[in-house]
């Protein structure tokens, strides 16, 4: 990122010969908002062959990772901003955006702000725009209060609860293990907490954008 943005992007690509990727279709992978996954999905790029076929980025979301900034702004405009900045630099200059849940609504955001760099969306888990009433109406279904609250556990039991939203089959992890993990996926708590904030807008205030791009559901 540039100095100006008083931050940075960490970046996982599948090679180190990056002028050798600007030769092929470029896929930008923005993940979702739990930490295991953004590691999941790496591996399943790679076993699955995808970046054979494609140049493939995986960022890291601000915050998570090596990505972070000195900047108060937490929506998901300021990360798509940061995302393109990044982009640049490696001297990608169009561009396939892949969103799975929170990554969705940046991508979604980064195809309305940048037209002439995302050539196609493909999103999964997601939608445009989190509204109040989504947003209320989802923690409450599963018994929560805030996003925060569901996605930033602090307790072994709390942690449990969310993978067991989060998973198909329920999984039988020891305490010890659910501690460490505590311990170590959760840094940053108060700046991921204000990404979740930042995320949720008016139902008065929704703007769906004409978006000019072929998208992929």
């Amino acid at each position: 990122m540039d100095k100006e943005k008083s931050g940075a992007i960490h970046c996982f690509t599948f090679t180190t010969e990056v002028h050798k990727d600007l030769e092929r279709e470029m896929v930008n992978l923005v993940t979702a908002y739990w930490s295991l996954l953004r590691w999941v999905m790496k591996m399943a790029v790679s076993s699955w062959g995808i970046n054979k076929k494609y140049a493939v980025y995986v960022p890291d979301l601000l915050f998570f990772g090596g990505s972070g900034t000195d900047k108060q702004e937490r929506s998901p405009a300021f990360i798509a901003e940061c995302l393109a900045v990044g982009l640049r630099k490696l001297g990608v200059e169009k561009c396939i955006m892949v969103g799975f849940s929170y990554g969705g609504f940046v991508a979604f955001k980064m195809a309305e702000m940048y037209p002439e760099v995302v050539q196609a969306i493909v999103i999964s888990g997601s939608i445009v725009a989190m509204m109040d009433s989504i947003n209320t109406t989802t923690v409450q279904a599963f018994g929560f209060c805030s996003c925060s609250e569901m996605l930033l556990p602090t307790s072994v039991k709390g942690l449990k609860t969310l993978l067991s939203i989060g998973a198909h089959k329920n999984l039988l992890l020891p305490n010890r293990l659910c501690k460490d993990f505590l311990k170590v996926m959760y840094s940053n708590r108060k700046e991921r907490g204000e990404l979740l904030e930042a995320l949720v807008i008016s139902d008065k205030n929704i703007n769906i954008p004409n978006f000019p791009q072929e998208v992929r559901k």
